[in-house]
Parts: C-alpha cells; sequence; structure tokens
C-alpha cells in the first residue's frame, strides 16, 4: 500500500509540466546524495492500515517537500505541489483504491531553511492525507 501512494503521488506531480519545469527530480524517502537542486522527496509521516472494520482501509499522512538553495523556488514549488494534490484523485496500484475522487487532501504546509556547511537550503511543501482501501 505505502509504495502505491509513493507512486501515484509521483506520477501525479511528473505529470504535471508546470511543476517538471521547477524540478524533474522527484524522490521516495531520500534523494540521492548527488541529487541535482532542486528537487523533491516524499516521506511516510504516519498512519497506516486501520484495522477498523472487516475491510482493508488505509489513513496515511504523507510530506511532500522541496529542497532547494533559493527559498522562492522552494515556496513556489510547494504551492504548485498543493495545486496538483490537494483533492487529487491519484491512481492507486496494487489491490487499493482511494475512499472517493479527490481523496487525497493538504492537511499542513511545511515551511524551513537550514545551514550545512556554510549553504542554506529551504524546505517548502505540505502534508497529504491519503485515506482509501483494497479494492475488493
Amino acid at each position: 500500500m505505502i509504495l502505491s501512494i509513493l507512486t501515484a503521488i509521483r506520477t501525479a506531480l511528473l505529470a504535471d509540466g508546470t511543476l517538471v519545469a521547477i524540478t524533474p527530480y522527484v524522490y521516495s524517502l531520500q534523494a540521492p546524495e548527488d541529487a541535482t537542486l532542486p528537487y523533491i522527496v516524499l516521506t511516510i509521516q504516519s498512519g497506516g492500515e486501520s484495522n477498523l472494520t472487516e475491510h482493508e482501509t488505509f489513513d496515511v499522512t504523507v510530506a511532500v517537500i522541496c529542497v532547494s538553495e533559493d527559498a522562492l523556488v522552494a515556496a513556489t514549488a510547494a504551492d504548485r505541489i498543493r495545486t496538483v494534490l490537494h483533492d487529487a484523485s491519484l491512481t492507486l496500484t496494487g489491490g487499493w483504491t482511494l475512499w472517493s475522487a479527490g481523496g487525497c487532501s493538504h492537511r499542513n504546509a511545511i515551511l524551513y531553511t537550514e545551514n550545512v556547511d556554510r549553504r542554506t537550503f529551504s524546505y517548502a511543501g505540505g502534508q497529504y492525507r491519503i485515506r482509501g482501501h483494497a479494492s475488493s
């Protein structure tokens, strides 16, 4: 289920020409050490299978964050990511489906910077809640 969610988000982001013009690099969990900036990283923040009924369901929060040395680029990418993902009907695989159309919803904004070896990195994006169930 987790791989299906990350793949669906990556596919949706890379299908958007405006976002790809900012960065065509989208990684799950961690970018390579030599990754070209800016790039987007997808990480699971919380959730999993709900186990509330006899049917398999899930409720997952995914962070989608652009990393850049330019704060404006990171913020612009974050805005575009929200446009692409909020209320999106992601196509899941592996026998999973969203609860309803627009099953991906923006929850919280993420924006911070850090200094590493005299370089400043800006991180901007958001947390997205994705809920669904087994397709049986």
